[in-house]
Parts: structure tokens; sequence; C-alpha cells
């Protein structure tokens, strides 16, 4: 029993230091975010898309309202073998800027969101090459600060992104736990110790690309074009290579999932890549959420009084820790309240990841399979 029970101490003050850490970084991205450079440095923007005709609409108009600042951007479309009406709809697009450039190109051969992104950066024309998602929108200093942060010895740049508000309680849910991945991903690069990050706001030199694109990982995953990329990044040019631009007016915004159903689909991509990681800040953080998560479901799972007991100890601690990681980015958009909604849905978090750990292993996820 003793045994048992310093395990359970063990597994819970390592969480609780993790998410501890992420509050420290977060903290110091928010003193340390300072302009780096603020040059009229040309940029591209490569977008990956797939049947996303419903979509595009709205990204097409936050792209046509961003704010160049003198700049030429480009911006490459990415077809990944649409069926629908996405290509007639970027086709029809009709810039009002002359600093502003629409380029589609097609993957012949190839399939799948890292092959988009790989064909969209050899295809840029600037060294600067920026990324997000078909289905998001991006604000109109994104490109100035982005660009702002990068300094001349970084390599890339990672910023935020939430989910667009709607009215219903599993929009919530999915917000705040979206919100806890987002602000661990920032942490961990403001402690200098970068896990992981969301390609749908994202920064890297495309020279740089080029010398390690061959080092990325995961290929035949169906999720990680981010994360692969950022691990490839910080083994051959380091941690501090990597920034985070933590500014509101740089965060990019996307749907929440449509349903549960979707919801567990999208965490059990993102949890399928983790066993193909090789970075060991990533490793030990997958290990740590996991096992966490684990160990309230089976102390919930075997129902005695003493096991109780210790699942209300042990979720209580994890709940106080990740209060304090939300409390600290609550200023960073969309999450002025999630530190007070996280705390209500604290209970279903363990069985979620658990499940969607599960599925991970068991199940082959596939990017966009309409």
């Amino acid at each position: 029993m003793m045994t048992l029970l310093v395990i359970i101490a063990t597994i819970t003050l390592g969480y609780v230091f993790l998410i501890l850490l992420f509050s420290f970084g977060v903290a110091k991205l928010k003193k340390s975010n300072l302009r780096e450079r603020d040059d009229k440095t040309n940029a591209s923007i490569v977008i990956p898309f797939k049947n996303e005709e419903q979509n595009l609409p709205t990204l097409i108009q936050s792209i046509l309202s961003l704010n160049t600042n003198q700049r030429t951007i480009e911006v490459i479309f990415v077809n990944d073998h649409s069926s629908d009406n996405s290509i007639n709809i970027i086709s029809s697009i009709k810039s009002i800027s002359e600093n502003l450039i629409f380029k589609t190109i097609d993957l012949n051969h190839e399939h799948g969101k890292k092959a988009a992104q790989h064909a969209g950066v050899m295809a840029a024309s600037f060294d600067m090459v920026m990324f997000t998602d078909a289905d998001c929108m991006v604000p109109q200093q994104w490109i100035d600060l982005m660009i702002g942060k990068l300094k001349d010895d970084s390599v890339m740049v990672c910023g935020a992104v939430v989910y667009q508000q709607r009215k219903s309680i599993s929009n919530l849910v999915f917000r705040a736990d979206f919100s806890s991945l987002v602000l661990s991903g920032a942490g961990a690069i403001g402690i200098g110790k970068p896990i992981f990050c969301n390609a749908a706001n994202m920064l890297i030199r495309k020279t740089s690309y080029q010398i390690i694109h061959k080092e990325i990982k995961g290929k035949s995953n169906a999720s990680g074009d981010d994360v692969f990329l950022l691990h490839a990044v910080i083994k051959h040019f380091g941690a501090r290579s990597v920034l985070y631009c933590f500014y509101n007016e740089a965060v990019v915004s996307t749907p929440s999932p449509k349903s549960y159903t979707d919801f567990i689909k999208q965490r059990q991509r993102w949890a399928s890549k983790s066993i193909l990681y090789r970075n060991t800040m990533a490793v030990l953080t997958s290990f740590i959420v996991f096992m966490m998560s684990f160990t309230i479901c089976v102390l919930a799972v075997l129902f005695t009084k003493t096991s109780l007991i210790a699942c209300a100890a042990v979720l209580t601690l994890k709940t106080l820790a990740d209060t304090i990681l939300f409390y600290t980015g609550k200023k960073l958009k969309g999450n002025t309240n999630m530190y007070l909604y996280h705390i209500l849905f604290q209970p279903v978090y363990p069985i979620y990841i658990v499940v969607t750990a599960i599925l991970s292993l068991t199940v082959n996820p596939k990017w966009k399979q309409i």
C-alpha cells in the first residue's frame, strides 16, 4: 500500500511541478514580449486545404484585411485533391492590394497535410514562410507581429490559436481544453523547452526548413505537421531558436469541433503522434499528463473509501495547478474566463485523455477523410 501511495504522490507532484513550470514560462513571455524588428520583410503564407468550401470565404476575407505594411505577401493555397468547390472559390479572389499575391498549387501523387505543407514551402518565393489553416481567421496585425518577433539568430516563431465562441456547453468544454494546450505549449517555449505548437499560427525561415525537412519525423502520421517540424528545428538549431508571439493581436481563431465525436477524433489524431516523439521534454510531458489522468481514473474506478479520498486529493492538486496556468494566461485573447470554466470540467478531462490515448493506439486516424 505504501508503495502505491508513493507512486501516486510522485505522479501527482511531477504533474504539479510541470504545470507550474509552464505557468512560469507564460509569465516570462508576458514580460519579454517585445518586438525585435520592424522591417518590411516580404513573406509567403502557406495554406493546405481539402474540401473547405464552407470555410475558405471567411479565411480569404481575413487575409484581404491584413495589414501588409508595404510588404509583398504571397498567399499559397495547396490543394490536397479537393472534390468540392474550393478551387473555384480561390480562383474568384479579387485582391484589393498590389501587395497581396494569390497562388494555387495542386498535390499530384502525394496526399496529406504534411505533403501539402512541404509543397507550399518549396513553392514559396520568400524566406519568411507563415502557416495557417483553411478554417481559420487571421488578425490584421498578424504578419507584422509574427515577423516582428523573429530575431536574427532564431528560426521559428509560434503563435496562439483559440476556438471561436459559440453558445453551447460543449463549446466551453472544447475551449477550456484547447486553452490548456495552447498555454502549455507557450509556457514550454517560455522556459526554453518547446514541446508542441500549432500549424494554424506558425512562421519559419524557408532556408532553415530546406536544411531540416528530411529530418522531420512522423511523415506517415495523420497529424503532427507542426510538432514534428518543431522537433526537427529544435534538434538541428537548438531550443533557443524557437520563439513565441504572445500578442493578442496575433492570435488566430478557428472553429471548435462541431460535436463530442469530432472532438474525440481530433484529440485521437493529436494523441497518435505522441508515440513517435523523440524529443525528451515532449515524451516526458505526454507521459506525465497521461499518467496523471490514468491515476485519477483508476482511483475512481476502484471505488473504495481510501481510493476515493486519494482521487479527490489528486484531482484537487491537479485543479489548483491548472488554475494557476489558466490564470497566468487569462489575458490572452479567448482565455479571460477559462480559468473559471475549466474547474467545472476537471472531472471530465482525465476520462477523455485516457480514452483518446487508447483510441490512438487502436484506430488509424486520417486527415480530412471527406
